[in-house]
């Protein structure tokens, strides 16, 4: 996990570890799970891609499930299945 970070910038990688830690709070997985670990790989290479919008809302897409039918924003809590909605009570 570390080798992937030495490529980066110190910037670069507050701005990784910064998205992969709020993605994984999102999604309520460690940042040292199996999913953590492919997070920070997609991050780096986002990096390296020079994207273009919001560095978390690139991150969330390029994670997103193939079975999610909707972008998720960095605003959205997210689970395997799609997008959290709150129950109304």
């Amino acid at each position: 996990m570390l080798m992937s970070l030495i490529s980066l910038s110190d910037d670069e990688i507050e701005t990784v570890t910064s998205a992969v830690r709020e993605w994984c709070h999102l999604n309520h997985c460690d940042i040292d799970s199996s999913q953590g670990r492919h997070a920070i790989t997609i991050a780096v290479e986002l990096v390296h891609a020079k994207h273009e919008k919001p560095f978390l809302d690139c991150l969330i897409e390029a994670l997103r499930s193939p079975f999610e039918s909707q972008p998720a924003t960095s605003g959205e809590m997210i689970n395997h299945a799609g997008p959290v909605t709150p129950p109304t009570v």
